[in-house]
C-alpha cells in the first residue's frame, strides 16, 4: 500500500484503550454465538465469502452515493460476515483484530484510495480460497480487509465499533433458515422459495 505525504497516525481502535477492544471482543463473541445458534459456523465458507462480496458491494454503492446510513450498515455487516467467515475457517477473529491493532502505521485520508484498496483486498481474499497453505493466506487477507475497513471509517470519521454494534443489533433476533449453505432471513424467504 502506498501512502501520501499528508497522513495521520492510525489509532482507530485505541481511542479509548482497552474498553474499545473489550467492546469489540464482546460483539464478536455475540456474533459467533448467533452464528452457532443458526448453524452458520459449519457452513461452506465460500458461501460466506460471497456474502462478504455482497456487503462490500453495498459499501461501494453507499460511498458512490454518499449515503451515510448504507455506509455504516455495510461496514458493520462486512465485519459480521468476516467474523463468521473466520469462525468457519477456524481463525480466531479477535486475535486477527489484535494483530491489526498492534500495527503502528499511518494512513492517508483518501476515501477513494481506501475503497479501491478494499476492492483489491476482497479479491485477494477470494483468491486465497484456491491457494494451498491452509488458513495462512486467508488470515492475512482477512487482516488486509479489516485494515481497509478501518481506513474507510477513519476517512469518513466513523466509528467501526458503532457500525458493528448497529449490525449486530439488527441481526440478533433475526430468524430464517439455511438454504444451500446460506442463511436467508425470514423476510427474504418468500423471494428465495419462488
Amino acid at each position: 500500500m502506498s501512502y501520501q505525504p499528508h497522513t495521520k497516525e492510525r489509532n482507530h481502535l485505541k481511542r479509548k484503550g482497552a474498553k474499545r477492544m473489550s467492546k469489540l471482543t464482546e460483539l464478536t463473541t455475540k456474533i459467533e454465538q448467533w452464528s452457532i445458534d443458526r448453524n452458520l459456523h459449519t457452513a461452506d465458507p465460500r458461501k460466506q465469502m460471497l456474502k462478504l462480496g455482497e456487503e462490500t458491494g453495498e459499501l461501494y454503492a453507499g460511498i458512490a452515493k454518499n449515503n451515510d446510513g448504507l455506509i455504516k450498515d455495510s461496514i458493520g455487516d462486512a465485519v459480521v460476515v468476516m467474523t463468521i467467515l473466520s469462525q468457519q475457517k477456524e481463525i480466531d477473529f479477535n486475535k486477527l483484530v489484535e494483530s491489526v491493532e498492534k500495527m503502528n502505521w499511518t494512513s492517508r485520508n483518501d476515501l477513494n484510495g481506501h475503497t479501491l484498496t478494499l476492492m483489491h483486498h476482497v479479491g485477494m481474499l477470494a483468491a486465497a480460497f484456491e491457494q494451498t497453505g491452509g488458513n495462512t493466506h486467508i488470515m492475512m487477507r482477512l487482516q488486509w480487509v479489516l485494515e481497509s475497513l478501518i481506513d474507510i471509517c477513519e476517512a469518513l470519521d466513523l466509528d467501526l465499533i458503532e457500525c458493528v454494534e448497529l449490525a449486530y443489533n439488527e441481526i440478533k433476533d433475526r430468524k430464517g433458515k439455511m438454504i444451500d449453505g446460506v442463511f436467508v432471513k425470514e423476510a427474504d424467504l418468500q423471494e428465495v422459495e419462488r
